[in-house]
């Protein structure tokens, strides 16, 4: 793996302590090493890892109306709950919940790519 960032004793962190921010990339794999300043440190410590809220950007597949990665039974029961209005199983977007959202949902059955 390649260090993206690195932080040693980083301003206003005392006692030996560091803070470091950085960017990642959704759908990523990082490696995230926390150390002591020698080979012999001890101590305890917190790792914070948070996030943006929601949605971090990437588009669901067509199908997966409840958007829990995968096309399956649940959103086959949206789209007959839904059948003949509109709402969130109008896959293809043509304003009624029909056939065609059916053969669309069933097209793309089985785990998001």
């Amino acid at each position: 793996m390649t260090q993206i960032s690195c932080n040693g004793d980083g301003d206003g962190c005392g006692g030996y302590s560091s803070s470091l921010t950085t960017t990642v990339t959704e759908g990523y794999t990082y490696m995230i090493r926390v150390g002591g300043w020698g080979d012999a440190s001890m101590g305890s410590g917190d790792l914070q890892i948070s996030g943006p809220e929601g949605d971090c950007g990437g588009e669901p597949c067509v199908g997966d109306i409840n958007e829990d990665g995968s096309v399956a039974v649940a959103d086959l029961l949206l789209v007959i709950d839904q059948w003949g209005g509109s709402g969130s199983a109008d896959i293809n977007g043509d304003g009624i919940v029909d056939v065609s959202d059916i053969l669309a949902l069933v097209g793309n059955w089985g785990p998001c790519q």
